[in-house]
């Protein structure tokens, strides 16, 4: 919904100047022609990743570093890309 939401802050010049840019998170994947369509409309205005998750197997029954650890290397990518 980012780009709706962009859509709809940006079409007012008088307010367009009081943001920045915008906040997104997504929990159905990343959706890039999303993105690069919102930066189209105000390539001035910042994509600020709001949040970040890896949520495939959150809580693990016996406790695995192995399994701890590639999911905080998922995270990491997340945050990063």
């Amino acid at each position: 919904h980012v780009l709706e939401w962009a859509r709809e802050l940006y079409a007012d010049d008088a307010a367009r100047r009081y943001f920045s840019g915008v906040g997104v998170h997504w929990y159905g994947g990343l959706n890039t022609e999303n993105l690069k369509l919102t930066h189209l409309l105000a390539p001035e205005k910042f994509i600020l990743a709001t949040e970040a998750c890896n949520c495939g197997g959150v809580v693990y029954e016996e406790p695995d570093i192995a399994q701890w650890w590639s999911r905080a290397e998922s995270l990491g990518l997340d945050i990063l890309e």
